[in-house]
């Protein structure tokens, strides 16, 4: 969704990232970046060394410059593979305009379990685009002479999903199957058997600035989320939780939410 594609200010007023400025302004020369982002014209057309700008807009980033700074020192090349498209969704909901224009992220099992007809619906195209993306980047990094090993991969996704109590019903059974379907199609792409890659995702929190998604449906999506990463069948699957989780990136200090919440008529709780 958009966080994954990169929302975040380059340069944020309590200049979180002021040690690694240096760095990430010249780029991470051992963490390079492929990845298509909606609206962002500044998408590469190869790898690149991790800087700022590789967000929504070149003034923008996302979680790349973490990972990136994260991986700096660590000896050895790198490389972030990402497709992201803000207000996406896994339900195979094909009525809004945003669905249409960008597909779903909907996985082949739920499809099939469900007998759902994907005829110019674009149900699960998001899904194949993000497959079809780390070929690419596979396929170059191959040619420049590396054996990529895909080591993991962060799933940031589910706000879309908060604003229907249908869709937020049907979410610990979509995300289950995704989990389930990119492992073993990741595998297929990458020649690994990645049936137990380590798969990252993060636990929806409320969009600051949207007044829209009933508490209840957040709630909900949440408890989906944390249902899939208590699953015993599942492993090597992990919850961030951004609703706790607020550390300051410069100090290290918890940061209490700077937002509020509001029901859907806008009243503020």
């Amino acid at each position: 969704q958009s966080n994954s594609v990169g929302y975040g200010e380059n340069y944020p007023s309590d200049d979180a990232y002021s040690s690694d400025k240096a760095l990430l302004d010249a780029g991470v020369s051992n963490v390079w970046y492929y990845g298509k982002d909606e609206g962002n014209a500044n998408n590469p057309s190869e790898f690149v060394p991790v800087t700022f700008g590789l967000g929504q807009t070149t003034s923008r980033s996302g979680a790349e410059i973490g990972i990136a700074t994260a991986l700096a020192d660590n000896g050895r090349m790198n490389a972030v593979i990402k497709l992201a498209y803000g207000s996406s969704f896994l339900y195979p909901y094909t009525t809004a305009d945003i669905t249409i224009k960008r597909g779903s992220w909907t996985s082949p099992s739920y499809v099939e379990r469900h007998g759902l007809d994907v005829t110019d619906n674009k149900i699960g195209d998001l899904y194949f685009s993000f497959l079809d993306t780390v070929r690419e980047g596979i396929d170059m990094l191959r040619a420049s002479g590396y054996t990529p090993i895909i080591r993991g991969m962060l799933f940031m996704q589910g706000e879309a999903e908060t604003f229907k109590d249908y869709t937020a019903a049907a979410y610990q059974e979509l995300l289950t199957d995704f989990i389930n379907d990119i492992r073993r199609d990741l595998g297929d792409v990458s020649g690994q058997a990645l049936g137990e890659m380590p798969f990252a995702f993060t636990k929806v929190t409320k969009n600051p600035n949207s007044e829209h998604g009933a508490p209840e449906i957040l709630a909900a999506v949440g408890a989906a989320q944390e249902s899939v990463a208590a699953d015993t069948a599942l492993t090597n699957v992990h919850i961030i939780d951004t609703t706790a989780d607020l550390s300051d990136p410069a100090s290290g200090e918890y940061r209490e939410p700077s937002w509020n919440i509001y029901t859907t008529d806008g009243e503020e709780l």
